[in-house]
C-alpha cells in the first residue's frame, strides 16, 4: 500500500521499466514512488485536483492533467519541464492525458468537449472535437487512431489513416470520424488491444463492451450495477481486466474464436453489399465506409 496524499487518488501510472510509479490526487500532486513503495518527490504545480498522469514509452517524462486546465510535464526524476496550455489550450477540467506510441505526441481529453494533441515541446498540433465531454482518451499501437470516452454514452473514433495529425480534417480522404452509440451512461474509460483491432470500453452503465475500429459492437461483458470506471488488457491481450466503482476487479479471459465468428458474418454481409455501398449515388460517404476495416482475423 502506496500511503501520502492527502486526497482521493485519481489515477497511478507505471513506467514502461517498471522501476517507478505515479499517482495524481485530489490533494493538487503527484507523487512518484519506487517499486518498493518508497515516496521519492511530490510534485506540487498545479493549482487544482490531479485527474490523470501519464508516463512516456520510455519512461523519461510524467504527463499530468488537471482541473486547473493544464497538462504539466515532469521529468523522470520530477524536475518540472513545462505547461501545456496557453490561448488555444482547454477551457475546463481535463480528465485524461495519454502519450503516443512514439511518445511524439500527448492527448488530453477535457471536460470542453475536446481532445487536444500536442508535441513535448508545448506545442498543439490540432485540435479533435466530440459530442459531450471527454473523460477518457488512447492511442492504438500504431498511432494512427485516437479514441475517447464520452459523456451520455458516447465513443468516438478518429483515423488519420496515411496522413499526420497535424493535417487531420474529418472529411473524405484526409481522415475519419466516428460517433459510437452502445453505452447508455458515460464512458470512462478506453483501451486498445495491443496487436488485434478491437476496443474495450468501461461505462457507468455497468458494462465493458468491445467494438472493431469501425465502432461495430462484437461483444459485451456484463459487471453488474456498479459503474465500470477502468478497462485495460493485458500485455498479450489474452486478458482484459476492468474495476468498478465498488473496487471489484474483474478479470476476462477472452475466447476471439466467438469474435472470429461475428467478424466472418460481418464480412460475408459486407462481401455481398460492397457493390452497393461503392455504387448507389444516393448514399453519402459516411455510408459507403461502413465495411471498411472489417475482415476476419486469425
Amino acid at each position: 500500500t502506496l500511503q501520502g496524499h492527502d486526497g482521493f487518488v485519481k489515477g497511478v501510472d507505471f513506467s514502461a521499466d517498471g522501476e517507478l510509479i505515479a499517482s495524481a490526487s485530489n490533494d493538487k500532486t503527484v507523487k512518484l514512488w519506487n517499486r518498493q513503495g518508497k515516496l521519492l518527490r511530490t510534485l506540487k504545480e498545479h493549482s487544482d485536483p490531479v485527474y490523470s498522469v501519464s508516463f512516456s514509452p520510455d519512461s523519461q517524462i510524467i504527463a499530468s492533467a488537471s482541473q486547473d486546465r493544464t497538462v504539466k510535464l515532469w521529468s523522470r526524476e520530477g524536475k518540472f519541464l513545462r505547461t501545456l496550455a496557453g490561448d488555444k489550450g482547454h477551457t475546463d477540467a481535463i480528465n485524461r492525458v495519454s502519450f503516443s506510441p512514439d511518445g511524439q505526441l500527448i492527448a488530453s481529453a477535457s471536460n470542453d468537449k475536446t481532445v487536444k494533441l500536442w508535441n513535448q515541446d508545448g506545442t498543439l498540433i490540432t485540435t479533435l472535437t466530440g459530442p459531450s465531454k471527454l473523460s477518457s482518451v488512447s492511442f492504438s499501437p500504431d498511432g494512427k487512431r485516437i479514441v475517447a470516452g464520452a459523456a451520455r454514452g458516447f465513443m468516438v473514433i478518429w483515423s488519420r489513416n496515411d496522413i499526420s495529425w497535424q493535417q487531420f480534417e474529418p472529411k473524405e480522404g484526409v481522415g475519419d470520424k466516428k460517433i459510437v452509440v452502445g453505452h447508455t451512461k458515460t464512458v470512462y474509460d478506453v483501451s486498445f488491444h495491443p496487436n488485434r483491432d478491437i476496443i474495450a470500453s468501461a461505462s457507468a452503465d455497468g458494462t465493458v463492451k468491445l467494438w472493431n475500429p469501425n465502432g461495430l459492437l462484437i461483444g459485451t461483458l456484463s459487471e453488474g450495477s456498479e459503474p465500470v470506471e477502468s478497462v485495460n488488457f493485458s500485455p498479450d491481450g489474452k486478458t482484459l481486466v476492468s474495476i468498478n466503482s465498488a473496487n471489484r476487479v474483474s478479470i476476462w479471459n477472452l475466447d476471439y474464436s466467438q469474435f472470429n465468428d461475428v467478424n466472418s458474418l460481418l464480412k460475408r454481409g459486407c462481401d455481398q453489399i460492397g457493390n452497393y455501398l461503392n455504387n448507389n449515388p444516393n448514399l453519402n460517404e459516411g455510408d459507403r465506409k461502413l465495411c471498411e476495416g472489417i475482415e476476419e482475423q486469425d
